[in-house]
């Protein structure tokens, strides 16, 4: 085994840590003894299991798809997530989130949304007033409104 926290560490001259304690219990249901080594890497480790100087090996070993031919691994015992730090900003008004969330392609989008809207009440308005001229007004605004 290699010391690697929070998986396996040293306190007062004995290991600890929570492969250790796994190891230990396996170790005890299957009535067997055993001796606690350390080495320096996992590549150590590894090269040890491979040559039969120990027989098993304990740490946070990688199983690659080369060493996956050579030897067997347990399932995963502890899985880490990336972590992300941000700072912490003062400002949290409405206004601060407000202009952070619409960001310039959304004005763009909406200001694209808006012209194409006018342009088609337009011509909706205009061959419209012609066709239904009870329908639509005949004034200008009021027209383009009602298209």
């Amino acid at each position: 085994m290699y010391l690697n926290a929070p998986l396996i560490y040293a306190e007062n001259n004995q290991y600890e840590g929570f492969a250790v304690e796994i190891f230990e219990k396996v170790a005890r249901l299957m009535k067997t003894e055993y001796e606690l080594i350390t080495f320096q890497t996992a590549d150590k480790i590894v090269s040890a299991v491979q040559t039969g100087q120990i027989e098993c090996g304990l740490g946070d070993l990688i199983p690659t798809a080369q060493l996956e031919g050579k030897m067997d691994f347990s399932h995963f015992l502890f899985q880490s997530g990336l972590q992300i730090l941000v700072p912490v900003t003062q400002s949290h008004s409405l206004l601060n989130t407000i202009f952070h969330v619409f960001d310039s392609e959304i004005y763009k989008g909406l200001g694209w949304f808006i012209l194409f809207m006018l342009i088609a009440a337009h011509i909706i308005w205009f061959i419209e007033k012609k066709v239904n001229p009870e329908e639509f007004p005949k004034t200008y605004l009021a027209g383009v409104w009602e298209a």
